[in-house]
């Protein structure tokens, strides 16, 4: 209401409908903006804005005053009203005097209209009076049956989003659940990105006490259910959990069961299995965990060890029972393996004492191999993946992988990691080099995750791939999804990549050259860097070219950072690996860039390379032909033109 009869002050008021709390909103119009104190709170699902000194006996909704005037006091001819969340503005409304002006009814929104009420001084705290009567003339004829499925599909709404929550109606103590709805876009169509914008406030109630509330955004394609709230329960009880998408009518509610689990006599089996007994060096070996009860929470952890215990499959805990995978990898003749696993964790009493299990599997090298370089044989192993900082791996995100490498008696010499499915990749693909022979190599390596932008690639499990020396070692991933924001980036195209940066060296000189091709429309920057002596050598250059840099190395391993930078930002970066034989070995600098002080395998941060390096200093060291043209282009033409004049004076004299 921005007009009321008589005198504005204390009367005017604005109804936020899909949420009874506004502790974190404002409000405001275009002269001013006001914070919101809480003067009166309502479980339900509006909230009433209003005017210090209004009164709002009978009103069953949330009360919050912003003080004298709701901004500058609302405009009697026209205005805009403005709500904003954390700072975000999320909804606008815009009004003349064509209605309810000073005749003692509000503006409301009716069927995606605003309206008169039907009623003097409007309906606060309640539905809208009109929605009422329509409401009531639309259920005359139906039974109760039709009420009752109206009901249930109350969240679809014109608004093109479906909100249902897929919480089970039995939950337990201490257990932590993060997947509470799933979020729909009805009007989603195949192969177009929508990359629709989402925000929900969800509360718990108890008893109708509130326990929790909160809120959480997401951008949506189609559907996700994933990070979708937040849940943890200490006491058990029945809860009723309502969730609203705001600036929708879209509501839906579910009651459910808290109880305490470890109060549940249970008998839980787990089991063990591999898809067979006796593998072939670099077959990949098949796991299965099988628990034979799933309707409670649970966590299995899984390993495989040698026969002297040494763990040559990393413990790593899960809480499914899909198939697991490790590839096997041995120099001897034949190898005996024991897969195991352990119930560490499940939601009951469980009076089964037995919770560990292990199988025996047998891997044997292939008859052409026995006896071809057995004591310097290569070999390939990932010893941990760690997560990014969002704890799952998405389109888009850069992740670490700490390896273990044995070069044995091999010109090869080239390591590529990648991500693949199907045939195709969906990283990119980072490639060092191992020059040394009969050498063990710890590294740590960073991966890029390609972006999902135009839903080339579907959600699901992926391979991490560490090929090289003739060897390969493999890693099922989960990939769910695009990381936030990496859409809205420009093209690699449009901003310019290295395609390769490479070394035809592997002995050790004073000089040696490194090659890089530059591919990219515009001017660019690059910017090589070097861990030894802190080198850096800058480059300008104009779209693509093939640059060479001559660089001095030490003796042993070079790491290499180059950098391409356009307008002061870094839009690639290559590094390069390069061993150097020589007659002295002046210290390995895979020991100070790869080494970790803790070498524990279940370690989340682990020490890798540094590509961070001091900020550059000092002026262009190479300059490309086609940018040293245009520096130069207009001496010459004044050079042109000067021997131009002096030839017309000495004709005139002439």
């Amino acid at each position: 209401m921005y007009n009321p009869p008589g005198s504005d002050n204390n009367q005017e008021f604005v109804e936020v409908f899909g949420t009874d709390n506004l502790s974190d909103y404002t409000i405001g119009d275009l002269a001013s903006n006001d914070s919101l104190e809480l003067v009166k709170f309502v479980l339900g699902n509006f909230s009433l804005i209003v005017e210090e000194g209004f009164n709002y006996t009978g009103i069953n909704c949330s009360i919050y005053s912003v003080g004298a005037t709701i901004g500058n006091n609302l405009n009697n001819d026209a205005d805009v009203v403005f709500l904003y969340f954390n700072n975000t503005l999320i909804e606008t409304v815009s009004y003349d005097n064509s209605m309810a002006n000073n005749n003692g009814y509000s503006l409301e929104l009716i069927n995606g209209s605003w309206q008169e009420s039907c009623e003097i001084g409007g309906s606060p705290g309640q539905k809208n009076c009109k929605v009422l009567d329509e409401t009531i003339n639309e259920s005359i004829n139906e039974t109760v049956d039709d009420s009752i499925n109206e009901t249930s599909e109350e969240n679809k709404t014109n608004s093109g989003l479906k909100l249902e929550i897929v919480l089970s109606e039995t939950l337990f103590l201490g257990i932590i659940y993060d997947s509470l709805f799933k979020i729909t876009n009805l009007d989603h169509v195949p192969e177009v990105e929508d990359n629709v914008f989402v925000m929900v406030r969800y509360n718990v109630t108890k008893n109708n006490t509130l326990v929790k509330e909160d809120i959480f955004n997401k951008t949506i394609n189609y559907y996700s259910s994933s990070k979708t709230g937040w849940l943890f329960f200490e006491e058990p009880g029945n809860y009723t959990l309502c969730g609203v998408i705001i600036n929708t009518s879209v509501l839906v509610c579910r009651e459910f069961a808290v109880i305490n689990p470890l109060g549940i006599p249970c008998f839980i089996q787990l089991n063990l299995s591999t898809d067979k007994e006796v593998y072939l060096n670099q077959e990949k070996v098949k796991i299965k965990n099988i628990i034979s009860n799933k309707s409670f929470p649970y966590i299995i952890e899984y390993w495989i060890e040698d026969l002297f215990g040494e763990e040559v499959k990393k413990r790593y805990n899960t809480s499914n029972t899909n198939q697991k995978t490790w590839t096997a990898k041995i120099v001897e003749k034949d190898r005996v393996f024991l897969v195991k696993n352990k119930l560490v964790f499940v939601a009951c009493n469980n009076s089964n004492p037995e919770l560990e299990n292990e199988k025996m599997i047998v891997v044997k090298k292939n008859k052409a191999s026995i006896g071809k370089d057995d004591d310097s044989d290569s070999s390939i192993s990932i010893d941990f993946v760690y997560l990014p900082k969002s704890e799952v791996f998405s389109f888009g995100d850069e992740f670490k992988v700490k390896l273990s490498i044995h070069k044995g008696d091999t010109t090869k010499s080239v390591i590529n990691v990648f991500v693949k499915g199907n045939s195709k990749k969906v990283s990119e693909e980072t490639k060092f080099y191992l020059n040394k022979k009969n050498a063990d190599y710890n590294l740590t390596v960073n991966v890029f995750l390609k972006p999902n932008c135009e839903n080339k690639f579907s959600n699901g499990y992926y391979d991490l791939v560490i090929e090289g020396l003739g060897k390969i070692a493999r890693e099922e991933i989960e990939i769910k999804e695009n990381k936030k924001g990496v859409c809205n980036e420009e093209s690699t195209e449009e901003e310019g990549e290295i395609t390769s940066f490479y070394t035809r060296s592997n002995k050790y000189r004073e000089k040696i050259n490194l090659y890089a091709n530059i591919k990219g429309k515009g001017i660019y920057k690059t910017i090589l860097q070097s861990k030894i002596g802190e080198q850096n050598q800058i480059v300008d250059i104009n779209s693509s070219e093939k640059l060479k840099f001559e660089v001095e190395p030490g003796i042993g391993t070079n790491l290499f950072v180059l950098e391409l930078r356009k307008d002061d930002k870094v839009i690639d970066i290559k590094t390069l690996l390069v061993e150097l034989e020589g007659e002295e070995e002046k210290g390995s600098l895979e020991e100070k860039v790869f080494s970790g002080k803790d070498n524990k395998t279940n370690e989340k941060v682990s020490t890798s390379v540094n590509y961070s390096l001091a900020p550059i200093t000092g002026g262009v060291v190479y300059e490309s032909n086609n940018v040293k043209i245009v520096r130069y282009a207009p001496y010459l033409l004044c050079f042109v033109l000067a021997l131009v004049i002096v030839g017309l004076i000495l004709s005139k004299r002439r």
